[in-house]
């Protein structure tokens, strides 16, 4: 579904918490016109959470790229981070599932 969107696969890590193990997914964007570095970071722990980061992202685009991620499931909270309200680049951390 990535690759078809668009998107490519930077790195697979699993990460020790003290909640326990998370797998970390990050994907670059492939079709980048500016010279921004766009990232999707995906944070999955062993319950099944996931987190979805985005950072570069504005406007409907951020949006859109979510909706991508996303899928069929649920979020259970959405927070936009400081810089959203500065009216400069967005970047927001979603929760799903």
């Amino acid at each position: 579904m990535a690759r078809a969107k668009g998107y490519t696969l930077k790195g697979r890590e699993v990460i020790e918490t003290t909640e326990g193990q998370q797998v970390r997914l990050q994907f670059v964007v492939r079709r980048q016109v500016t010279m921004q570095q766009k990232t999707i970071t995906i944070i999955i722990n062993e319950k099944g959470s996931s987190t979805l980061d985005l950072e570069g992202f504005a406007g409907q685009g951020c949006e859109k790229v979510f909706d991508d991620f996303r899928g069929g499931d649920m979020v259970k909270v959405e927070r936009k981070k400081p810089v959203y309200y500065t009216g400069h680049v967005i970047q927001q951390e979603k929760s799903q599932r």
